[in-house]
């Protein structure tokens, strides 16, 4: 979208003066600049109204044209697979083709199920390949993506099924589950009867019954509840302090931490915890965006903390640099060899160049190698004993790791999904103790 300023612009002022906090006031009113420039909530609101707002004005709808002629699933081209344990191909009597690739053990469970418990069921297949039935959606960010249910069914009335199991919901499966439901529908309009089966795998666990048919019943609000809609009235918010705002930092920070933290930090940590108690009112929201705000503290944190204690010994220039870094790592295998040189080159990059990877990582590593029993190697890695050694306590160590670990799981690589409100309520938690604790070790003897 280009040249939008002109349009948005006064549908804003007109929202922020006399929409949004349910009475008229002037947009350079003093409460009205300090509610925007310091609380998440007042933001949020805004985005939340005006997004839909302009994506339901900005998307194009398109009807999809015949291209060829229609082809019967049984006259699908054969496609190879690959069988492994984790994708394993299962033979079956009543697929179409002579195996059928499973993705996950639900899957599998699904394949047995249609050959050989469901009496109602005349032929199956995975909607696999490049033949596959794939049916454009828009996602949650709004692009445009194809969706490729699991199963193709045909019952013993004539009536064809796209099924999909499902495991773990995620913001998508509803606009999918949407888009299969209106293609069933359009598909049925050419004399053929389409329905969709959405398939969660705890009501598939408990199911026993002999009929698709049953199962389509039991799984028929499950579907209802996935695609339904719920509108809801636009709220207003407190012109005064936000409740964020108001509860403070109370849960997170001790008291005597909070005193002693400087006022930039202490604005970060408040970003944090306004958006985890923005987050922990909704429904299946990632708590990954909570810790945003901290990740710059954290790791310009670890920095200050590695640079204070080790930049003094670094000497000046080649081939002292060189040196000074590489020690004497001749006693390693090659194997062992490489981590502890790949160390070294971040903290040459930090404390040389001032960059560097993941400071936090490097300062949990310095930190374990300060005690280690390992050989001293002289060097940076002499340095590290006798200076970080000192204040590398196990307490102090476990601390750093368990928020190295939580950051690259959750926040940084989100590896694994963050949705439980009491793991990211005690990750929050642990983040700004490590930051306190930080603050601290760099008081000590400076």
């Amino acid at each position: 979208l280009k040249g939008t300023h002109v349009t948005l612009a006064p549908l804003l002022e007109t929202f922020l003066t006399e929409v949004l906090f349910g009475e008229k006031i002037e947009l350079f009113d003093a409460r009205l600049l300090s509610r925007l420039s310091q609380h998440h909530d007042v933001r949020e609101h805004i985005r939340a109204t005006f997004v839909p707002l302009i994506v339901a004005r900005t998307t194009t709808e398109v009807k999809r044209l015949t291209t060829g002629d229609r082809v019967r699933l049984s006259n699908w081209k054969p496609f190879q697979v690959t069988h492994s344990a984790v994708h394993p191909a299962i033979p079956a009597a009543r697929t179409l083709f002579n195996l059928v690739p499973c993705n996950r053990k639900l899957e599998v469970a699904m394949a047995q199920t249609l050959d050989r418990t469901f009496k109602d069921v005349v032929a199956f297949a995975k909607n696999a390949g490049p033949q596959a039935l794939r049916i454009d959606y828009l996602t949650d960010q709004r692009r445009l993506s194809l969706y490729t249910s699991d199963f193709i069914a045909r019952k013993t009335d004539g009536t064809y099924l796209l099924i999909e199991t499902k495991g773990r919901v995620d913001k998508d499966v509803p606009l999918k589950a949407s888009a299969a439901v209106g293609w069933c529908k359009a598909a049925t309009a050419s004399g053929v009867r389409w329905e969709y089966l959405y398939v969660p795998e705890g009501v598939f666990l408990e199911f026993s019954g002999e009929l698709i048919a049953d199962l389509e019943s039991v799984c028929a609000t499950h579907l209802a509840d996935l695609i339904t809609e719920r509108v809801e009235p636009q709220l207003t918010l407190g012109l005064g302090e936000s409740a964020e705002a108001a509860a403070g930092l109370s849960g997170f920070v001790v008291p005597e931490d909070e005193a002693a933290l400087p006022e930039k930090m202490k604005k970060h940590i408040g970003q944090a915890v306004a958006v985890f108690r923005f987050l922990e009112r909704k429904t299946d929201a990632s708590f990954a965006d909570a810790f945003t705000s901290l990740l710059g503290p954290i790791d310009e944190m670890a920095k200050a903390l590695l640079r204070d204690y080790l930049a003094p010994a670094v000497p000046e220039g080649e081939p002292a640099l060189t040196e000074f870094f590489t020690g004497d790592l001749s006693s390693l295998k090659p194997d062992e060899r490489k981590p502890v040189e790949w160390q070294a080159s971040c903290l040459r990059k930090l404390l040389v160049d001032g960059s560097g990877v993941m400071p936090i990582g490097v300062l949990r590593w310095t930190l374990n190698y300060a005690k280690s029993p390992r050989a001293n190697f002289g060097g940076v890695f002499n340095t590290i004993r006798t200076e970080i050694g000192p204040f590398a306590s196990p307490e102090f160590a476990k601390q750093i790791e368990s928020v190295n670990k939580f950051r690259n799981d959750y926040v940084a690589h989100q590896d694994h999904e963050l949705t439980d409100v009491e793991k990211a309520r005690q990750g929050l938690q642990e983040w700004i103790a490590a930051l306190a604790a930080m603050l601290r070790k760099r008081k000590i003897e400076r």
